[in-house]
Order: structure tokens, then C-alpha cells, then sequence
């Protein structure tokens, strides 16, 4: 049975025809219910050519594609798969827009011990890109004492 495509999907193959065969496979993968490889497919599409660019408009497509479409299946996604995307989707956003976008997500990456501390860091480094150099400093500081205990190393 055939799921109808997504608006946020149809929104893609207008803007990037190109991305298309990508597209469907994303399609295919989500009505199969293939996290997995959704997952993949969509590292894949959010990495190519058509969003290296960190422009206003790059940043408002990945923003609403990110909402209208991925946030939807933050459960079914691997937790350090999920930060990933949301680096790669925040990357060309404004820096308080990319806090605004990364916070939320705190409780949900807290169970998982490599989610929570590449959250931490991409969080650190929103902090610091939007000039709070405070609050990144205690974060990254907080975010070092608890891979120091987690993995038992020393950072240098």
C-alpha cells in the first residue's frame, strides 16, 4: 500500500528535480517503515551540493523541510543519527535560531549517553557562534568532566 508523498516531500522534487531518484527513495523508505534507511537517505539529501550554501534561503528550506518532514520521526531515529541531522539543519541558521532549533531536543538526547554529549557539544558550539561564551564554557566544561567519567580519559 502506497503512502501519499509528503507536502514537505512534493516542496523538495519542485525545488531540486535533480534530488528526485533521492527523493523517491526517501518516500519508498517511509512507507516501507525503513528507519534505518531513512536515515541514511536523508544524511544523504541534506549533504548534497543543493545545501552547502549558507545562505538565508539554504536556511529557511532546511528549517521548514526539518519541521514539515523530519522532526516527525525523532522516536524512530538513531539518537546520535538525530544530532547529526540537526548539526547539518542548523548549520546555516542564524545562531539563535540554531539555539532556538538545538534546545529542545535536551531531554530526548539525555538517554542516550553519545546523543547527550553530541548534543552537548553541538549546543557548545551554537553557544559560542551566538557569543555567549559563558554559557558555552560551562557547558563544554560540564560536557569534558562527563566524558572524563565515562570513558575514564583525560582530556589534554
Amino acid at each position: 500500500m502506497e503512502v501519499d508523498s509528503s507536502p514537505a516531500l512534493d516542496a523538495q522534487r519542485k525545488a531540486h528535480p535533480e534530488l528526485g531518484e533521492l527523493l523517491d527513495k526517501i518516500q519508498k523508505h517511509v512507507n516501507a517503515k525503513l528507519y534505518h534507511q531513512l536515515t541514511q537517505d536523508l544524511l544523504e539529501y541534506l549533504t548534497s551540493p543543493s545545501f552547502a550554501a549558507t545562505t538565508p534561503a539554504v536556511a529557511t528550506e532546511l528549517k521548514e523541510f526539518f519541521d514539515g518532514f523530519v522532526k516527525p520521526f525523532e522516536a524512530k531515529f538513531d539518537k546520535v543519527r538525530w544530532v547529526q541531522i540537526l548539526a547539518i539543519v542548523t548549520k546555516p541558521q542564524t545562531p539563535t535560531a540554531a539555539l532556538e532549533m538545538v534546545t529542545p531536543f535536551e531531554e530526548a538526547m539525555s538517554s542516550d549517553r553519545d546523543a547527550k554529549f553530541a548534543w552537548q557539544a553541538l549546543k557548545g558550539e551554537k553557544h559560542i557562534l551566538a557569543g555567549q561564551t559563558d554559557a558555552a564554557k560551562e557547558l563544554l566544561d560540564s560536557l569534558g568532566a562527563e566524558i572524563e567519567g565515562a570513558y575514564e580519559v583525560q582530556a589534554l
